[in-house]
């Protein structure tokens, strides 16, 4: 059952109230879904502009920037880091940056969120929050509606082949949360753990 049918309320909720309101295992579980969401609504572009990097979009597929996160150890006055409009694996279009020295690959919404945990230690949901006030991007309340938690969770019927991928979808995100913020990590673990059926 989506949690549309089994909290009706929820829809009608201002979207702070609607964020502390879910279940955090829910979020954890959609964060692969929402990252993409915010990554096709969110240019690389703007969001280094935002840190001050001036840049110009266009044609350019490939842009040296510099690296700006913490973990980078010093100032960056080589630009080791570089734009990619492409994903370096597939090359889909999809935007992301990769700094050589930290060997680290981060999309829009995973570059964005890494900054404001690193520089104001801000946590997800006034992240998604901040994102609305300085980007204007909504968070995505009907994709979280629509989500089912049975179905998720458990591998016995036609959605098996769907649930699974949907999990290694999770799996990855997990990678990605571990680099960015390691709290975070230790929570959607145990949230896994505590929250998964598998075959009923």
């Amino acid at each position: 059952m989506k949690l549309k049918e089994i909290n009706p309320k929820l829809k009608n909720l201002p979207t702070k109230e609607f964020l502390t309101t879910i279940q955090w295992s829910t979020i954890f579980n959609l964060l692969p879904q929402v990252a993409e969401y915010y990554n096709s609504r969110l240019s690389m572009i703007q969001v280094l502009n935002h840190y001050g990097m001036g840049l110009e979009g266009g044609d350019t597929d490939e842009i040296q920037v510099n690296c700006i996160f913490l973990e980078h150890g010093s100032e960056d006055r080589n630009k080791s880091a570089r734009y990619y409009a492409y994903d370096r694996n597939t090359c889909e279009a999809k935007e992301g940056v990769y700094c050589f020295k930290c060997q680290k690959y981060y999309t829009t919404f995973w570059y964005l969120y890494k900054m404001e945990r690193e520089y104001r230690n801000m946590d997800l949901i006034n992240f998604f929050l901040w994102i609305k006030v300085q980007f204007g991007v909504d968070f995505p309340k009907d994709m979280v509606l629509d989500f089912d938690p049975d179905s998720f969770y458990t591998f016995d019927g036609p959605g098996d082949r769907q649930n699974i991928l949907s999990l290694f979808s999770y799996a990855k995100t997990l990678r990605e949360i571990k680099n960015n913020d390691p709290v975070l990590y230790l929570k959607s673990i145990v949230n896994l753990y505590q929250t998964m059926k598998i075959g009923g």
